[in-house]
Formats: structure tokens, sequence, C-alpha cells
């Protein structure tokens, strides 16, 4: 059973998120939270902050008094750990954060000094790295590869300075349990930080203790990891495996959705634009275009069963500009479908054709499509942003979104000059149901629309 003591506190962490602490001995207290603190019968507050895949401790020794340690463990194997301090206390903008993760050999840590102005990938300084690992207190565990990291910085940092009486600070932190992947150079300020899987924030006391930190009295102790009676295997086994549930949902989620906005609806789009003259071309349209919607909605369905299985919980609609545009897209989508069946339905080419109100329904149903092939695309990239985390711009995928975006921006521009040149001479642009066809592709639309209408009417009969 692995039991740490602090300051004659026993501590046991639990894997249901709770915290056991035996307090004068006759006392138990669980409190069910993320981040965890315990407290003695007297208020006196734990020297560390800890949820249930990490503990944090910030120490200030007194030959150092200059300096903060921060010491971070994982109690599951991970990929990084992360932390940040000086700006939101409970979201990353405004943070100095420090990215830590195993060397190559694992008897060490890397380290990237980084900021945040969103929630979104951080940004590495260009001032470089201003923390110093301590490798001797850092690496990865040889029992169960659980990973430790202990860096110092100065207190009076430009970035987030420390008052020097300070008792304590709010902080952020964040673990990946994915790798890291390595700058090509190197240089871990340009490594490739994967989005996090758990998060969390709060208030970490700062200890004061005597001497230096590479006093043998002054090593630190990882925490303990599981509950008597458990398996750490099979939790840490859950844990990963809810992790790549949500990696295939989210990853599912934006395949979807890139089919849906980059390749469904532009077709369903450029169909109508160009092939208008056909007979049957709103034949090819709508289903096209509904086949897109469902697409979409599947693509909704796995976000939400990705951010629901997350063991952190749904994030608030307004965590990110994704997520706003997001759901303001499903519901310009759900107006538009609604819009097209009832032009559909309540068209008569006999007289609407020269009525001003259906030329307007049309015109709008038609600039209200291009308004959500545009904001598809931009919820395309925000997406390839937040979740793809490549950020030097220079992976593939990168290169196909332009070019495909490139690519059909291309045929709609030329088309469209193509068709303006080969109008007839003398059309205006006044009256009928698509104002740039000749008088026999009207007529020819006209009788695709009609036979559409007729064979929908036989269908209801039956």
């Amino acid at each position: 059973m692995n039991i740490e003591t602090l300051e004659g506190i026993t501590l046991q962490p639990s894997s249901r998120h709770c915290l056991t602490s035996l307090v004068a001995r006759s006392t138990l207290l669980c409190l069910p939270t993320t981040l965890l603190s315990v407290t003695t019968g007297q208020d006196q507050q734990s020297k560390e902050l800890c949820s249930t895949q990490v503990c944090i401790s910030a120490t200030v020794f007194s030959k150092d008094p200059k300096n903060i340690e921060f010491s971070l463990y994982s109690k599951v194997p991970v990929g990084w750990l992360g932390i940040g301090i000086g700006g939101s206390p409970n979201s990353m903008p405004g943070n100095d954060i420090a990215l830590c993760w195993p060397n190559a050999t694992g008897n060490g840590a890397l380290i990237s000094h980084r900021s945040a102005t969103v929630n979104g990938a951080p940004t590495p300084l260009a001032a470089g790295v201003s923390f110093k690992v301590q490798q001797a207190k850092s690496g990865l565990t040889s029992s169960n590869k659980d990973f430790a990291c202990t860096f110092k910085r100065p207190l009076n940092l430009t970035t987030a300075p420390i008052p020097a009486t300070a008792t304590s600070l709010n902080v952020i932190f964040a673990v990946g349990l994915q790798a890291v992947r390595p700058a090509t150079n190197g240089d871990p300020q340009q490594a490739a930080i994967q989005r996090h899987t758990y998060t969390g924030h709060g208030a970490l006391t700062i200890q004061r203790k005597d001497g230096l930190s590479s006093d043998p009295n002054n090593t630190v102790t990882p925490p303990p990891q599981t509950n008597p009676g458990t398996n750490p295997g099979s939790e840490q086994d859950e844990i990963l495996a809810a992790e790549r549930l949500y990696q295939q949902l989210v990853k599912a989620h934006g395949i979807l959705m890139t089919i849906a906005f980059l390749l469904i609806f532009p077709s369903g789009a450029i169909i109508v634009r160009f092939f208008g003259h056909l007979q049957h071309v709103f034949r090819w349209h709508r289903p096209i275009q509904v086949t897109g919607f469902l697409t979409v909605i599947a693509a909704f369905c796995c976000i939400l069963v990705a951010v629901y299985k997350t063991p952190e919980g749904p994030p608030p609609l307004n965590e990110s500009t994704h997520s706003i545009l997001g759901v303001a897209l499903l519901c310009a989508l759900i107006l538009q479908i609604t819009f097209g069946i009832y032009i559909f339905h309540t068209f008569n080419p006999s007289v609407d054709l020269q009525k001003a109100f259906h030329r307007v329904t049309t015109m709008i149903h038609r600039l209200w499509g291009y308004s959500i092939l545009i904001g598809g695309v931009i919820q395309v990239k925000l997406g390839l942003d937040r979740y793809g985390m490549w950020p030097t711009g220079k992976e593939t995928i990168w290169y196909v979104f332009y070019v495909w975006i490139a690519a059909f921006a291309a045929i709609f521009v030329l088309g469209s000059l193509v068709k303006f040149v080969r109008r007839p001479k003398g059309e205006t642009n006044k009256g009928d149901y698509n104002h740039e066809d000749s008088k026999h592709q009207n007529n020819n639309r006209q009788r695709g629309i009609e036979e559409d209408q007729y064979e929908l009417q036989q269908h209801r009969q039956h």
C-alpha cells in the first residue's frame, strides 16, 4: 500500500476523485472534487495540489530565496505535464506556461516555456526558456512509467512575477497522454504538443524549506498511486481506454465535418450554380445537400458523446470560437434545409417565375447557402488549429486543406466567368428562377420541377 506523509497528515488518493485524510486518527474526510485539498482539524492546508492524475508542489529554499521550485508528479503514464501561473486562475489566457515531458532516455525531462492568450495552443516564447529542470528529481519511474518533473524559475521573472512573501498562488495545470513530437532540430521550444486530456486549477501553497533543493533531506517523494485494494494497471487501462475513445470520436467528428463542408455542400452548390439549365438538376441538388446535413448531424453527435465521455465533462459552450461557430452553423443549416423545403413545396413555375416574393426567397436561400459554405471552411480551419495542433504549418494536412480550398474557389470563379461570357445577349436579370439562363434552359428547368412535384404528389396519394 502506497502512503505519503506530509507534516503529520497521512494522505491516500482515490481513483473516484476522493481524497481520504486521517485527521486526529479518528475523522474520515472525503471531498468529491476534481482539485483536491486536505486540511487538518486546525484547517492547515495541504502542501500539494492534487487531482486523480497529477500532484503539484511549490517550494522556496532558504539558501536559494530568489527562485521557486515546482514539482509535478503524474499518477498515470503520461505524454507531458503542464503548469501555468500569473494569468486567469481557471483558464489559459495570460498564463506563463511550463510544459514538461520525459527525455529520450526517460531518466530526465525536457521543458518548454510558452504563453497563452486564448484557450488553445500556447505560443513558445522567443526569448527562450527561463526554467531549469532539476534532472535528479525528474524522469520516468522504473516500475510503472509514471513521470516526475521538477524545475525552478526566478521569482521575479517578468512574464509572471511572484512576490517573495507570497504564501500561495493560483495555478492551472494540464495532462496530455500523447507523446510529444520533438522538433527536427531538437529544440524543446519547437516541439509539437498534442492537446491535453485532463485539466485543472486551484490555489497552490508555497512551502518554505531550509537549505538547498539538492540537500538529501529535501528530496521529493512521489505521491501515492492508488487506494488499497485497487489495481493500478486496471485503473490506467480505463483511463487510456477513455482517452482512446475520446480521440477516435474527435477524429470521426473532424473527418465527417470536413467531408460535409469541403466536399458535399460545395458539390451541391456548384451543381445548381453551373448546371441549373438541366431538367432534373434539383433532383441532384436536394439529396446531395440532405446527405451533407445528415453527415453534420452524425459529426455533431460524435463530438457530443466525446465531451460527455471525457473525465473532465463538457466544457462551456463559449470555451472557443470553434464551439460557438459550430453551434451557429448547425442552426444555420437547419434553417437552410427548412427554407429549401418551403421553396420546393410552394413553387409553382406557371405563376411564380415573375413574382418578386419568389425571387427574394430564392436569393435569400442562395446567399444563405454561400454564407454557410464560407463559415464551414472557417470552421474546418479552426478545428485543425484546435485539435490538430500542427504549429509549424508545414505538415501535409495543411497543404491538402489549402490546395482543396483553392481548387474549389478556382472552379467557382472560372465557372462564373464562363457562364457570364456565354450568357445570351440581351438577357437581363429580372423575372425568372435563375436570371442568367436562356428561355430554352428555363423551360427545361420548369419541366423538371413540374415532374418532380408531380412525382411527389403521386407518392403522397399512395
